[in-house]
């Protein structure tokens, strides 16, 4: 990443007690799932996709299956809490105007937190997911870019409680 995005990850680390290698963002809101579902498919290993309300408008189940052959299960929930023990890794994605607000709990693998305007943000939750930290970075830097700078800045403002507007540079 660039300094204000590692600035960022690791604010956000911090402030949920975690490594900041556990964190990290993306410009796109779908590479951090694609990620973790090559990872699973290569080492076939079940995946459970869960999310409250619905899932962002820029994720195709169908086409995640199709296309590249990705096999996960989709569960839909009420609250965060009420996701359950899974034989497999569990991702909960959450659309979310404050992309900070991580709520980590022993049954979520991988919290992406997304914004349509300032990409995506993965927390790798718990030592047994500590492999998949350089796949996914491996993908961030093949596949795609951090959350821009003006993103970051812009998310990092809205943790410390100012605007939420984008700032002109």
């Amino acid at each position: 990443g660039h300094p204000l995005s590692s600035v960022l990850e690791w604010t956000i680390a911090r402030s949920n007690k975690l490594s900041p290698e556990n964190v990290i963002s993306f410009s796109s809101r779908t590479i951090p799932v694609m990620a973790i579902l090559r990872k699973n498919l290569l080492e076939k290993k079940k995946t459970q996709i869960a999310y409250t309300g619905s899932l962002p408008n820029c994720f195709d189940a169908d086409l995640l299956n199709t296309i590249y052959g990705y096999q996960f299960d989709l569960k839909m929930v009420k609250h965060i809490s009420d996701i359950s023990k899974f034989d497999g890794s569990t991702i909960f994605i959450s659309e979310q105007s404050d992309m900070c607000d991580i709520t980590l709990n022993p049954q979520i693998d991988f919290f992406i937190s997304t914004n349509a305007q300032y990409g995506s943000i993965i927390t790798v939750n718990g030592e047994q997911n500590h492999s998949y930290i350089s796949e996914i970075q491996h993908v961030r830097r093949r596949e795609t870019i951090a959350m821009t700078p003006i993103n970051a800045l812009s998310v990092l403002n809205i943790l410390v409680g100012n605007s939420s507007e984008k700032i002109n540079i």
